[in-house]
């Protein structure tokens, strides 16, 4: 990201990394820039684009490997809204208010299967600041 968001217009619009996902790909994003996938690690939990700014959309994209199919407990926290996809399902979809990042804003009970599960996190900037995060319990209860 980013891409355009002016006054949250775009706030349902569907971009192209919900569609097709190509790591390799690059598109037009707000005010006519080219942008693209790049790799970034978070020194915090929450996750801050390098590039922040007002009325914008982001992506981040993970894989998650599990050796067996396996039900995992997660927490998820945006500012603003944020939207989640594991393996091309919707598993959550926050509102649409302007809010500050919670870490634990929903806890979720979701399914991976065996193999490579493809996450997809979508969050919306309104105005002022930008983060997500995305926490995953791995133990057995």
């Amino acid at each position: 990201g980013p891409f355009p968001n002016p006054q949250r217009a775009n706030i349902d619009r569907k971009f192209p990394p919900e569609t097709v996902l190509d790591l390799d790909a690059s598109y037009v994003g707000k005010d006519g820039r080219v942008i693209r996938w790049t790799h970034h690690k978070s020194p915090r939990t929450v996750v801050v684009p390098d590039n922040n700014e007002p009325y914008g959309i982001w992506y981040a994209y993970t894989e998650f490997h599990c050796d067996r199919p396996r039900d995992v407990i997660i927490a998820l926290g945006s500012d603003d809204r944020g939207t989640l996809k594991i393996n091309g399902v919707d598993v959550w979809i926050s509102s649409k208010q302007l809010k500050a990042w919670d870490i634990d804003e929903v806890w979720r009970r979701v399914h991976f299967n065996e193999g490579v599960n493809r996450v997809l996190y979508r969050v919306e900037n309104g105005w002022q600041s930008i983060g997500f995060s995305l926490i995953l319990r791995l133990e057995e209860p």
